[in-house]
């Protein structure tokens, strides 16, 4: 029904409507050209050029991961650490302020600065956007700071998706927020900056399970985005190996990883330097109850969101 949805450019609704209504002979083609790719198992987002994602339309390519269910669930958490920040940060809480209020309680300061990294189609940092544009200024969040949203990728095709993503769906900027692109590994352009937030769902896959994946997946998705080493968290190393040159920690750290990782996550943290070691670590279920979400705090362990599900 996708397919024949996408084939028909109508919505879910409008298809259901109108099951019976003939295809034209170009539609009855594309439709076909369409079920030969599902026959030999390419993706449907791939085959349509699209995912839904956070309630947003994400364009997707072969050049970028299909954004999956448990990255809404991230998502999730982000806006809650980032309701947490404006707490912690400029005692800003949910409840109604006057219209009148132009000014942001507490520090002088207006920023929050958040950093993506290896974002793909943009997906997680088009969520947050849509959040901060569209769902946070309402009357329950006055005195909002603006958020300085930066998300990058070391592969050039895949910020060129991103950017189309940003462009068609209008979160490039608003009153609130500015969202960003960049090419860098990790943290390596980021070395100036205060940041606030980082959020990372880097390639977690140990290397030995990359052909036991689904024919879908280790067929049709690019395995830069997925292979992440040995024992899948080599990326997290180097990220964090990176923090710990970096004078300026983040506040909060948020990453997502493979399940069998929490020890590996945890060993490697505890390895650090007593100095440059979080000072809250945590790891949340996913909701399929597996070890999904690896938290860190270097300032305010109350800034650490909760499951809520």
């Amino acid at each position: 029904e996708l397919l024949l949805w996408a084939v028909k450019n109508w919505n879910y609704s409008h298809l259901n409507a109108n099951l019976h209504q003939e295809l034209t002979s170009k539609k009855i083609k594309k439709y076909q050209e369409y079920i030969a790719q599902r026959v030999v198992g390419k993706p449907v987002a791939y085959i349509i050029k699209q995912q839904d994602f956070c309630g947003l339309t994400i364009t997707v390519s072969p050049n970028v991961l299909i954004p999956r269910p448990e990255s809404e669930l991230l998502v999730e958490l982000i806006k809650q650490a980032i309701i947490n920040l404006l707490k912690s940060t400029f005692q800003i809480t949910l409840k109604t302020a006057p219209k009148s209020a132009d000014k942001p309680i507490g520090k002088p300061t207006r920023e929050i600065n958040i950093l993506e990294l290896g974002t793909g189609s943009g997906a997680i940092s088009l969520a947050l956007a849509d959040f901060i544009a569209h769902k946070m200024s309402t009357n329950k969040y006055h005195f909002l700071p603006f958020f300085n949203i930066v998300a990058s990728d070391i592969e050039d095709k895949a910020l060129k998706v991103a950017e189309t993503n940003a462009k068609r769906l209008k979160l490039e900027k608003s009153k609130y927020h500015s969202l960003n692109f960049i090419q860098a590994d990790l943290f390596t352009k980021n070395n100036s900056q205060k940041i606030d937030l980082v959020v990372a769902n880097l390639p977690y896959i140990p290397s030995s399970r990359i052909e036991k994946l689904t024919d879908e997946v280790k067929n049709f998705e690019p395995h830069l985005a997925l292979d992440g080493g040995p024992d899948g968290f080599d990326l997290y190393r180097q990220l964090f190996n990176q923090l710990t040159h970096h004078s300026l920690k983040p506040k909060l750290l948020i990453c997502e990883i493979d399940d069998s990782q929490r020890q590996i996550a945890l060993n490697f943290i505890n390895s650090l330097l007593l100095a440059e070691r979080p000072k809250s670590v945590i790891i949340l279920p996913d909701l399929a109850d597996r070890d999904r979400f690896l938290i860190c705090s270097w300032s305010d362990p109350t800034l650490i969101p909760a499951l809520r599900v």
